[in-house]
């Protein structure tokens, strides 16, 4: 991708760059804008495309990231090639310490493709809002650091932990070699954790001694993975699986199986009525999951 030609505007502080796209359309604010209220913006990682969607419902898209002094991005939203031709529209805010924004530019790509880059010269937090037509439709958004380093805090693929303790973005996990959890200048590498995990059987105990049904899931959670195998003090305690998809719910912590089908996300399964004909697993949140000893395999509830 090459730099834009054209002349760039000094705006509170920050330099914007026009579209990279040759005869991109761009509609340049004269000056920022006044606040605005802020609304939530998940994050937004360097040089990785993320694919959000928009829909009558919900018509624009909202991603948050932040950059150190000097850093310098290229941002790109365009529809996704699944979505079809159509309109892009994309407005750019900083964060104020306020917490309100204040929009920068908007820059409206009738072709399909918006583009524009950013240089900070003071860092800061920014919020890009995405708009895409016909709806619904699927994006394509990628920020890409155009400077040796754009952020205070590791992007995914580079490392985190170690002796410098470097924390990965937030929405990002870090991912520490087997058996590394707390280890003294461990590093891992920073990732994304997968959107949705299949309900297959490999368990796996993370660092805060949480037992997942894989390693998928512990990724997704957030959690950064000890070692192969449940947790020591787990046992066979059920294990909520398959988030957010259609197969959620409770899952033998021993053999795998299906226990039973329920929203669980954050619930925990607790041994209850230990030594009497109740003794079972029970969910924090909906009562008994399964019947039977606590450190053996489980009968599920009927």
């Amino acid at each position: 991708m090459r730099r834009s030609s054209r002349p760039v505007a000094l705006l509170a502080g920050i330099v914007l760059g026009a579209g990279c796209a040759a005869g991109l359309p761009v509609v340049e604010d004269p000056a920022p804008g006044p606040p605005t209220e802020a609304v939530a913006a998940a994050p937004v990682h360097f040089d990785v495309t993320s694919y959000p969607g928009v829909s009558d419902e919900g018509p624009a898209v909202h991603r948050a990231f932040e950059l150190l002094p000097r850093a310098r991005v290229a941002i790109h939203a365009q529809h996704d090639r699944h979505s079809g031709p159509g309109p892009v529209t994309l407005r750019l805010h900083r964060v104020l310490p306020n917490g309100t924004w204040r929009h920068l530019r908007t820059v409206d790509g009738t072709d399909g493709l918006a583009a524009t880059s950013l240089r900070s010269v003071h860092g800061g937090t920014y919020v890009l809002e995405v708009t895409g037509e016909p709806r619904p439709a699927t994006l394509a958004l990628d920020v890409a650091c155009l400077t040796e380093r754009c952020s205070p805090h590791a992007q995914p693929g580079q490392s985190c932990g170690g002796p410098a303790s470097l924390a990965c973005a937030a929405g990002l996990v870090c991912h520490y070699p087997e058996r590394a959890c707390g280890a003294a200048d461990a590093a891992g590498t920073c990732e994304v954790p997968p959107p949705a995990c299949i309900p297959n059987h490999s368990p796996v105990c993370a660092c805060d001694g949480t037992t997942y049904l894989n390693s998928c899931e512990a990724l997704s959670a957030g959690a950064a993975i000890d070692h192969a195998g449940a947790c020591a003090s787990d046992g066979c305690r059920p294990i909520c699986g398959a988030v957010g998809t259609q197969a959620e719910g409770w899952y033998d912590g021993c053999s795998g199986s299906l226990l039973r089908l329920e929203t669980c996300a954050g619930c925990d399964a607790r041994c209850e009525l230990t030594r009497s004909p109740g003794e079972g697993w029970y969910s924090t949140c909906d009562g008994l999951i399964a019947w039977g000893r606590c450190g053996a395999p489980a009968r599920a509830a009927r």
